[in-house]
């Protein structure tokens, strides 16, 4: 009969293998491309995505993959994959499977606007999840039933709205008009009896916290 492996603590390995006092390099970042789809005002990091003079800057495939093996070598375990928008390189897959079959825990930064809203998981079976206008950013919160978020800050529905979209098939069940786009995560609460779905929007000296009251039974 096979011995059962021991698990013990992240904090318990870390001091046993004293990967403080060796400097070991635990968490990682690599910046595979400066080039993004979008044009955020709060990034830096935004070169065109059909730069041919950013692209020909970017390190290859084969060189992406000889640092991840360093550093996998050197003691990492956290690598996060980020840009600009890393799914704008073709080999991104290649990559990203490269770093997990090294053993890392990877963490991948994307705006989610280049994702295929397809999947052949047995889990998502009979659901219909249809492709939606740019929602730039949407915060979003979840009920037992719901997922609700509102046009977030690159979003282009005009007027913004509030939406509410049923898990089970990816339907939108419900919208609202908002004064104007979102730039935080809703939130819930309940008050008095009646549940209210509050929000940030607006910016500097015009920032709003609005609420909105759910309509009683």
């Amino acid at each position: 009969m096979a011995a059962a492996v021991v698990e013990i603590p992240l904090s318990q390995l870390l001091e046993e293998a004293r990967a403080y006092e060796k400097r070991v390099p635990l968490e990682g970042t690599l910046e595979t491309t400066y080039r993004c789809n979008l044009n955020c005002v709060h990034c830096y990091v935004n070169q065109p995505a059909a730069s041919a003079g950013e692209r020909a800057r970017e390190l290859p495939l084969e060189r992406l993959k000889q640092l991840i093996d360093e550093i996998a070598e050197e003691g990492c375990l956290d690598l996060l994959l980020t840009g600009g928008e890393v799914l704008l390189r073709p080999d991104f897959a290649e990559l990203y499977l490269h770093a997990v079959r090294a053993g890392l825990r990877v963490t991948v930064f994307t705006n989610g606007t280049m994702v295929t809203v397809t999947s052949n998981d047995p889990l998502f079976a009979g659901v219909n999840l249809p492709p939606q206008p740019g929602r730039g950013q949407a915060q979003i919160i979840t009920t037992k039933t719901l997922v609700i978020y509102g046009t977030g800050r690159n979003g282009q529905d005009n007027p913004p709205q509030l939406y509410a979209v049923d898990q089970a098939t990816g339907k939108q069940v419900g919208a609202v008009k908002i004064p104007s786009r979102t730039t935080a995560m809703p939130m819930t609460f309940l008050h008095q009896g009646r549940q209210y779905i509050v929000f940030a929007t607006g910016a500097g000296a015009n920032t709003l916290l609005v609420a909105l009251r759910l309509p009683g039974k």
